[in-house]
């Protein structure tokens, strides 16, 4: 709070006329709602990169329907009038000690660099659940009107000026000096040794790369948050931010024919091919059915001859490992399956939409999902369908298979779910086209280990934007 004496304000005398003047409750309330737009503009929550008064926007929102109701149950409650006055005067009472623990937080995080490790990332998150705490303790009250006032009276005249001259003088300086990125913890294939060889014939070479995007370093929503997305998995929850440094990933799934080249060279075996089948859907269950494979995907009966440019399927996360080592030792670079939280960053870029073109629900032009086709379809042919990064197919088509484990949230990379030796079920992204509109979200996660004629795969390489890809 500031400590330069002020006369009386005049309004604060007549703080109670809320409950019998309308028009007074109603200007309390467009000054309030200009004090916190106000407020959560000077605050600037993502370039602080804690989000903290975005996360107050979105509780402020459920509340005022939660406030809604309470007003509605006193108006059958006037004889508790006295009581709601004598917490209301509680509340008013308690402000001087709010504002100093907002301030307090608040200079604690400007005191602090961005967060560089998992731990710091705790603490920050404990300052933003203390400001929300704080603010909650006066959003919480029986009626609109007086909500207003008290926004009027306490956060606008008191909390505010102190506020943003912490941001102005404080936060927004630190904020413009350059600091280094957060320590990451790489996926195990980057840890390992690797010596690349030269290819041969770099003809070759550039007919067997696949087409690949960079995606660059930095902070990226992962998750979901109900609130704001209905259709969420429990698994999915909280909605977290994650830092990846820099990377490339592939624009389309692996096709048939880029697989086929694997094969023919190496004489590879797939899973489904040494043991027989493959799981499937046969128009009416789902079944291993004898004789399916990469090559025949829906059983003995069908083939790929015609489908060289549609994503390969019916391989297992160790098939799909095999091609990305085949591909590194072929091209003298680094291949290998992406990470769930690479293949969702590059899939949905870094603002937390909901799919990789936005917010809209997907229809026949933006991806193949929902049996709309009944089949896989040629990589690319959604164009309507692209991320931010310029990545395709990343919405249907066909499950891609991922380096992580099924692990819940926050994604961290040093629990072990990086594990390339471990035998557990992989965590797939992006639905495919036999699913409906919630399996093809970005953040959507499934887990598979066996071949399934919908799951095939993409790959990633790590490198900065000048590499040579």
């Amino acid at each position: 709070m500031s400590s330069q004496s002020t006369p009386p304000d005049p309004r604060r005398r007549s703080l109670w006329s809320i409950f019998t003047d309308p028009d007074a409750a109603a200007e309390f309330g467009r000054q309030a709602g200009r004090a916190l737009r106000e407020l959560r503009d000077a605050l600037d929550p993502p370039a602080v990169s804690v989000e903290e008064f975005q996360a107050v926007q979105a509780r402020v929102a459920a509340l005022e329907t939660e406030v809604a109701t309470l007003r509605a149950e006193k108006e059958t409650e006037r004889e508790e009038n006295e009581a709601f006055r004598t917490r209301i005067e509680a509340i008013l009472q308690e402000g001087v000690a709010r504002d100093q623990e907002i301030l307090a937080a608040l200079k604690q995080l400007a005191a602090s660099p961005s967060p560089r490790n998992r731990a710091e990332m705790q603490v920050w998150r404990n300052l933003r659940g203390t400001l929300w705490d704080a603010l909650r303790s006066i959003l919480i009250v029986a009626s609109w009107e007086t909500v207003t006032a008290l926004y009027q009276a306490w956060v606008q005249e008191e909390l505010y000026p102190d506020a943003k001259d912490l941001v102005d003088h404080v936060l927004k300086p630190r904020l413009e000096q350059p600091s280094a990125p957060p320590t990451v913890a790489e996926t195990p294939s980057e840890l390992e040794i690797f010596e690349p060889a030269q290819p041969s014939d770099p003809t070759r070479w550039h007919a067997l790369a696949p087409e690949m995007v960079y995606i660059p370093p930095g902070w990226f929503w992962m998750g979901s948050d109900k609130r704001r997305d209905p259709d969420a998995w429990e698994d999915e929850t909280p909605l977290h931010q994650v830092f990846l440094n820099g990377y490339w990933i592939g624009r389309y799934p692996v096709t048939v024919a880029q697989f086929a080249a694997f094969v023919d060279e190496t004489g590879y075996r797939t899973r489904a091919e040494e043991r027989g089948y493959a799981y499937i859907w046969t128009g009416s269950t789902w079944r291993d059915v004898h004789g399916a494979n990469w090559r025949h995907p829906r059983g003995p009966e069908s083939d790929v001859r015609n489908k060289q440019e549609h994503p390969v399927t019916c391989v297992t996360w160790r098939d799909a490992q095999a091609y990305c080592d085949w591909l590194t030792r072929a091209t003298g670079r680094r291949y290998r399956l992406p990470t769930e939280a690479e293949w969702e960053k590059a899939a949905r870029g870094v603002d937390g939409r909901i799919y990789p073109w936005g917010n809209e629900k997907p229809t026949k032009v933006h991806c193949n999902f929902d049996m709309n086709v009944g089949d896989t379809t040629p990589v690319g042919s959604y164009p309507k369908g692209a991320s931010p990064y310029g990545m395709l197919d990343a919405a249907g088509n066909v499950w891609e298979w991922t380096n992580s484990l099924f692990t819940g949230y926050p994604y961290d990379t040093t629990d072990g779910r990086e594990d390339s030796h471990s035998e557990e079920r992989r965590t797939v992204r992006g639905g495919s086209f036999y699913y409906l509109v919630g399996l093809v979200r970005c953040a959507c996660r499934y887990r598979h280990i066996d071949p399934y004629f919908n799951v095939g795969f993409r790959v990633a390489s790590p490198g900065s934007e000048d590499s040579d890809l």
